[in-house]
């Protein structure tokens, strides 16, 4: 189910991010939207990867109760490129932040199962990483708990 929750996660950011495009290593490029950890076999160069949003799954609460819901913590990292020597690569990190922000907040529930609750949380990198600008949109997610069987075997 948690997998089920990122993977709806993803396609509803690629809907939202189509046909815009951000700095990369080799001029503006489409966003790559990357589930859980970047797979090196992917990408033939660095130069590929950016700009990216990693969809990121961190941790998640389940209740004892079988009528409580359980919560799952979802962070999108996001990485811009820009050699410009203006530093101006921070404006797509805000901008990409700021399009997930209204799109969640807009509507929070990615399908019947997932509703997004307590706050939205985002931030740009404390450390200054020129080329890279890096930030986070931290999300908590609600949806069914774990239905839990009675072992036979017990």
């Amino acid at each position: 189910m948690i997998v089920e929750l990122q993977n709806n996660l993803i396609k509803r950011l690629q809907e939202t991010f189509k046909g815009l495009e951000y700095h990369g290593k080799t001029g503006l490029r489409p966003l790559n939207i990357i589930s859980q950890e970047i797979p090196e076999s992917r990408y033939e160069s660095d130069e590929e990867i950016f700009p990216y949003i990693l969809v990121r799954i961190l941790e998640g609460e389940d209740s004892v109760d079988p009528d409580e819901n359980s919560e799952t913590n979802i962070v999108m990292i996001i990485c811009t490129y820009d050699e410009g020597e203006d530093q101006q690569g921070h404006k797509d990190t805000l901008n990409i932040i700021n399009k997930i922000r209204l799109d969640l907040l807009s509507d929070p529930n990615i399908s019947p199962r997932f509703k997004m609750v307590n706050k939205l949380l985002w931030a740009l990198n404390e450390e200054e990483l020129d080329p890279f600008y890096v930030g986070w949109v931290s999300t908590d997610w609600e949806h069914k708990g774990i239905m839990l069987q009675e072992n036979e075997h017990c």
